[in-house]
């Protein structure tokens, strides 16, 4: 009886333990597009303007004397978060990554993003609704319009940096 109450203790102590753990673990330090002042953010902000169909647009860079490649431009608050393995695929092998979200509501288009010289500076992540069984094709087509459009006013990687007002 002793050794199944002391089981009992060690586990509620466990338990509680972790959940204490979990409440003082920070939350992402990810940033809202409104504080993002940088010429990355003016050129996300445009395209969504000028682009209704595009849900979301998120432009993943590594900061010139940096190795961390982040999500320096977007319209969801994820400004800083660490580029995932998708977007690095894309950026190592210049392929598109082009698949539908969970609930197969949205698409989503991967592309590298390119300096006006055509460097490879990062990926850009561009989203929008979709229904199931629809032809795929327009995304890639679509999304690389949207792309070689901002290539034209990106003359290099360290421009996307710029303060903007």
């Amino acid at each position: 009886m002793k050794t199944i109450m002391r089981i009992g203790i060690m586990f509620l102590t466990l338990c509680t333990s972790l959940g204490l753990y979990a409440q003082t673990q920070a939350a992402p330090s990810w940033k809202d597009p409104s504080t993002n002042h940088i010429r990355a953010q003016k050129l996300v902000d445009d395209l969504l303007k000028e682009h209704p169909d595009v849900v979301v647009c998120a432009m993943h860079v590594t900061k010139p004397g940096t190795s961390e490649n982040t999500i320096i431009a977007a319209n969801i608050p994820r400004i800083g978060k660490p580029s995932d393995e998708d977007d690095w695929g894309v950026i190592k092998t210049g392929k598109p990554l082009l698949e539908p979200n969970k609930d197969k509501t949205r698409f989503e288009v991967i592309l590298p993003l390119l300096d006006k010289p055509g460097k490879t500076i990062g990926a850009i992540a561009i989203v929008a609704n979709y229904k199931e069984g629809e032809d795929t094709a327009r995304f890639l087509t679509n999304a690389t319009q949207l792309r070689d459009g901002l290539r034209k006013q990106i003359p290099n990687a360290e421009s996307l940096y710029k303060t903007e007002k």
